[in-house]
């Protein structure tokens, strides 16, 4: 049991060199190319901050499949299945609904707390609310282009990280755990000003703090679809949604100019708490679920 855990260990440490290094050398080395942080940088040329992004999402997945090979492992996994049988396919419909469920809470809560005192004729423009769903549909199928984008970070977070971090801890705290671990792979993406920019407080201890946060909160859902599935689509697939329609976009489709040019003004890490809230009760639910099931899981190898 000791040389079990031993190698375990020992893959996870694998998997995170591989995973960290390919980020931690080359973000420094573009943001010395653009003349600072790629994400605010205006030397930074679109399709190069997009490439090293779609690039830097598959790290994960390569060091999924470079570890296997490095420890014997092999590489028959059955993550990579796609099945809508046995009522699998409710939870390929949450991947997309529960996403766009928490990130209109969060815009709502935005737009209460943030904009008191602010007329609703002087954020809104009423007239897009009727095309605005068709807009957030259309962003969807356009970044369904870049799925393998996001299924490169699954496959290593949820298909690799995960389950071997559940054979060392009970599952709350590996999400725990692996939420940190993916919250700090974005380390060096924080510091070149993506997710929160480069003008708050603390920059950049604050925002990486933030990104281990949300990873934390997120991992539950992407966790609990996963496993339910045994398929990191799901996971994929939510990930997309999570990126594609946030609350910051939502509102992009609704607000008013000024009332916009407002908005981008605002602290973004007080944005992100607020967005914590829905996002936390999600957790909340996922890990209530996850925690029921392993319990009944238990009982009945008893």
């Amino acid at each position: 049991m000791k040389t079990d855990k031993q190698l375990t260990i020992k893959r996870i440490i694998i998997f995170c060199i591989l995973s960290f290094a390919p980020m931690i050398i080359a973000t420094p080395i573009l943001c010395i190319i653009t003349g600072g942080p790629i994400f605010e940088s205006e030397n930074a040329a679109v399709p190069l901050v997009l490439l090293y992004g779609m690039l830097g999402m598959c790290t994960p997945m390569m060091a999924n499949f470079i570890t296997r090979l490095i420890t014997k492992e092999g590489i028959n996994d059955p993550y990579i299945s796609f099945s809508f049988r046995n009522g699998k396919w409710k939870y390929y419909l949450a991947s997309v609904l529960v996403p766009l469920g928490y990130s209109l809470v969060s815009a709502i809560l935005i737009v209460a707390i943030m904009f008191r005192g602010y007329a609703a004729d002087e954020i809104f423009e009423f007239d897009k609310f009727s095309s605005a769903p068709f807009m957030i549909i259309f962003m969807l199928a356009s970044n369904a282009s870049l799925l393998l984008s996001f299924f490169g970070e699954e496959y290593g977070w949820r298909g690799y990280l995960g389950p071997k971090l559940t054979e060392l801890m009970n599952e709350p705290l590996a999400i725990v755990v692996g939420g940190i671990i993916w919250g700090l792979w974005h380390a060096p993406l924080t510091c070149a000003g993506h997710n929160f920019g480069t003008d708050y407080p603390l920059f950049p201890f604050s925002g990486i703090l933030m990104m281990c946060i949300t990873c934390i909160i997120l991992n539950a859902f992407l966790t609990l679809i996963t496993n339910r599935t045994g398929s990191v689509m799901p996971a994929s697939f939510a990930h997309m949604a999570h990126n594609s329609a946030g609350a910051a976009i939502m509102l992009t489709y609704v607000m008013k100019e000024d009332a916009y040019h407002v908005f981008n003004q605002l602290d973004p890490i007080k944005l992100s708490l607020i967005s914590y809230i829905p996002l936390t009760v999600t957790a909340i639910i996922c890990f209530i679920l996850l925690m029921k099931k392993n319990k009944a899981a238990s009982e009945a190898a008893a």
